[in-house]
């Protein structure tokens, strides 16, 4: 049934998000094409030609890179009010007399979309960084894919700080999955929380979001920070970067399991769809 959960789940954001995807990446070819081609004179040519022709070029320009921007910001920030939308939709609003009477655990529509959230906001940044690099295809006045080649030639694949470097890199993607996981089920139990109340469920929503911050930071501060500035039994974490990386990575699933936690025991327990 959570495979199912999935499937559902990523159809139905599938059409928003991937109209996202063309429009940055169809946005950042064209101007990537009339940078590369010089476009920008041609235009500004032609408009010299005609009155008001360098006024409307330069209005034309400024809502392009606009619409550019605003794309990027929306691709990068929209799964996470998108992610909010459909958990309270789906789950603490009219909808949910429908979802919660399916033959469904608590626990699988927490996972589903969890999962879901987290695979779009990484799609989210590959989107972001192709777009980027599309975009640099213009402006570079170099064949980029030369230089990178050529790069990549240079290295010393069995050096050992290249390894070094590479598990490095591992381990901090383990601990950005790990995050992006913390950071959704930080956002749903503030919502279970605030929405088991009956009135002014979305402010008392943003308030315990808020006081599971702080209460999340003063435990990091207070727990984590001594040991990482002055060690235990004389050693200091602080040069080590695979334990600053596995003492976040650990911290924050602990975390995360505390959140989880409440969000099930809130959605089982103290459900309020009225």
């Amino acid at each position: 049934m959570l495979g199912k959960l999935i499937k559902y789940e990523f159809k139905a954001t599938s059409r928003f998000m991937l109209l996202m995807y063309g429009l940055l990446i169809a946005l950042s070819g064209i101007i990537s094409i009339s940078l590369r081609f010089n476009l920008d004179e041609v235009f500004a040519g032609i408009a010299e030609e005609f009155q008001l022709g360098s006024l409307i070029l330069g209005v034309f320009m400024f809502i392009i890179i606009t619409i550019f921007v605003v794309l990027n910001v929306t691709v990068i920030c929209g799964m996470f009010f998108y992610a909010i939308k459909r958990f309270k939709d789906n789950l603490l609003s009219d909808e949910g007399y429908l979802m919660h009477t399916l033959p469904v655990k608590t626990h699988q529509h927490i996972t589903s979309k969890t999962i879901v959230s987290v695979i779009w906001t990484i799609v989210s940044f590959v989107a972001v960084m192709i777009s980027s690099f599309i975009l640099f295809l213009g402006i570079s006045e170099t064949n980029i894919f030369k230089e990178l080649a050529y790069i990549l030639s240079q290295i010393q694949w069995g050096e050992f700080y290249v390894v070094e470097a590479l598990i490095i890199l591992a381990e901090f993607a383990i601990c950005m999955v790990v995050t992006l996981i913390n950071t959704y089920l930080h956002i749903y139990a503030s919502m279970a929380i605030g929405f088991s109340s009956n009135t002014h469920r979305i402010a008392k929503s943003i308030g315990v979001y808020v006081a599971i911050t702080v209460a999340s930071n003063m435990f990091e501060t207070i727990v984590i920070s001594p040991v990482l500035l002055f060690g235990i039994g004389g050693v200091n974490y602080m040069s080590n970067p695979h334990i600053i990386l596995w003492g976040g990575t650990i911290i924050t699933v602990i975390t995360t399991i505390v959140y989880y936690y409440i969000t099930h025991h809130f959605l089982n327990k103290k459900l309020n769809l009225l």
